[in-house]
């Protein structure tokens, strides 16, 4: 009965954890082709890569999961650009993006809707 109800738990902290990886992904993708819209740049390869999981704090000090995505961007569609997506849950906190002008930092959780530009 225990190894049962033991199983039952794994399962279901297994297909939590699915969900929220799946729907973080979607939700980082979303916010990167509407990044690229905003900026007039062109997204590569509609996808998103996991880069790292990590702790940070918000405006209050709380600790909030920060996940940070990778992805691929095009000013002109010959050259291949980098850049990363940061979500706290499912809320963008910040985008940097590499090119080779050097790095601009976004803060996306002030921006509500307008993109703010930062040099990095």
């Amino acid at each position: 009965m225990r190894e049962a109800l033991f199983l039952l738990i794994a399962a279901g902290t297994v297909a939590g954890l699915w969900n929220w990886s799946v729907s973080g992904r979607d939700r980082a993708l979303r916010a990167v082709h509407q990044l690229c819209k905003d900026l007039s740049l062109q997204a590569l390869d509609e996808t998103v890569v996991l880069r790292r999981v990590r702790l940070a704090r918000d405006e209050r000090g709380q600790r909030r999961v920060l996940r940070i995505y990778r992805f691929e961007f095009t000013r002109d569609g010959s050259l291949r650009e980098t850049g990363d997506l940061a979500l706290a849950g499912l809320t963008p906190w910040w985008a940097l993006l590499h090119h080779p002008e050097g790095k601009l930092h976004i803060d996306l959780r002030a921006t509500r809707g307008k993109v703010l530009l930062f040099p990095a």
